[in-house]
């Protein structure tokens, strides 16, 4: 079994875009209510290899946050469904009754200006992060 797989079994582990200012700012929101230290964080960029060999395809990794938790992966609006499980049932409860085919039209479309709207980093804004125990580098 992989380290990653392995972790997830205790510590989710969320997949970000290290360059996407949105992503920051997502991994900046779960890091200041995550007082139980739940969470790990790592880059799509540094993990590529690992997601590419568990059937996620490069289009997909560049629109997506993915989340591995106990060996099951989770992308789109089903990530911030889980994350708000832990942190915040009532977010996720009302995030369950909106379809999923509509909570990842919004997703999606979120994900495809978020570069325009929100800006992209020079360099990798986890890398920089090392004070924190929840980061995978």
């Amino acid at each position: 079994m992989h380290k990653l797989v392995q972790i997830s079994h205790t510590h989710p582990i969320i997949f970000v875009d290290g360059y996407c200012v949105l992503c920051s700012r997502f991994t900046q929101y779960i890091l200041k209510r995550d007082k139980e230290e739940y969470f790990r964080f790592s880059t799509i960029q540094k993990n590529s290899a690992f997601l590419h060999g568990h059937r996620f395809n490069s289009e997909e990794l560049s629109q997506t946050v993915v989340l591995l938790k106990e060996g099951n992966f989770y992308t789109h609006s089903d990530v911030a469904i889980k994350v708000f499980e832990k942190l915040s049932p009532i977010k996720a409860r009302f995030l369950t009754y909106v379809p999923k085919p509509i909570r990842n039209i919004g997703y999606n479309l979120i994900s495809k200006v978020r570069y325009r709207v929100f800006g992209k980093k020079e360099s990798c804004e986890l890398s920089i992060m090392t004070k924190y125990q929840h980061l995978i580098v």
